[in-house]
């Protein structure tokens, strides 16, 4: 081989090598921003799932609160809780009864 064909060999195997070295460097950073965002992402839907299993606490809350209020207007319009704060806090009776007072007390 003549040195001139010699040298434009190793010439373009040096471009070679340096293009195969731009390359690999590239896919590192390509690989290593691909990976990042995958793990961000990761964070992301762990913090989301957080947050919905905290809502759906308070939404099971509020309901549980939701049914308890309902069941104490449901108790406060019955004919019992009205007959109950007629006696006690009104001192009413119902006809033919007789009322005792405790003066001690």
């Amino acid at each position: 081989m003549s040195r001139k064909k010699r040298n434009e060999e190793l010439k373009l195997n040096e471009k070679k090598k340096s293009h195969n070295l731009l390359y690999v460097f590239a896919m590192s950073i390509l690989i290593t921003a691909g990976v990042s965002v995958l793990y961000m992402q990761y964070e992301y839907t762990i913090e989301l799932n957080n947050r919905n299993a905290v809502v759906l606490s308070d939404i099971e809350k509020q309901k549980k609160l939701t049914e308890k209020i309902n069941n104490q207007e449901e108790y406060y319009n019955s004919d019992e809780y009205i007959e109950k704060v007629a006696r006690e806090q009104l001192s009413l009776v119902k006809p033919n009864e007789i009322l005792f007072v405790d003066l001690n007390s």
